[in-house]
């Protein structure tokens, strides 16, 4: 089993996080952002290779958002301009030889990705 420190999916598109192996399974987990807040939030998701899914909660002084997904493996939410809004999105999209790949589709280099993979 191998845990990645923070990686960040800026712009949209595939993304190679190299990880030494060739993983079975992955884990992600985007807990907080680079900087300060004043709010709790958390995503999980998972991949087998096979099948993906993703847990994500969203909570503030004015109120929250849980969300559950089969097609990706990070969602993540923040309020933006008043409104609970997906800030941060990738679904799985193949294991390597060394290597995961995910599809960005929201890019936002403000949040810490964590990565838990093995084989």
């Amino acid at each position: 089993m191998l845990v990645t420190g923070p990686v960040t999916f800026t712009g949209t598109g595939i993304k190679t996080i190299s990880v030494g192996f060739q993983p079975t399974w992955a884990r992600f987990v985007v807990v907080s952002k680079t900087s300060s807040q004043s709010f709790a939030h958390t995503s999980l998701g998972e991949s087998d290779g096979s099948f993906q899914w993703v847990a994500s909660t969203f909570h503030d002084s004015t109120g929250g958002l849980s969300a559950n997904s089969n097609s990706k493996v990070v969602s993540h939410y923040e309020r933006v301009g008043g409104t609970i809004t997906e800030v941060l999105a990738a679904s799985f999209d193949s294991f390597t030889a060394t290597a995961v790949k995910v599809n960005v589709t929201i890019g936002n280099g403000a949040y810490q990705v964590y990565l838990t993979c093995g084989n």
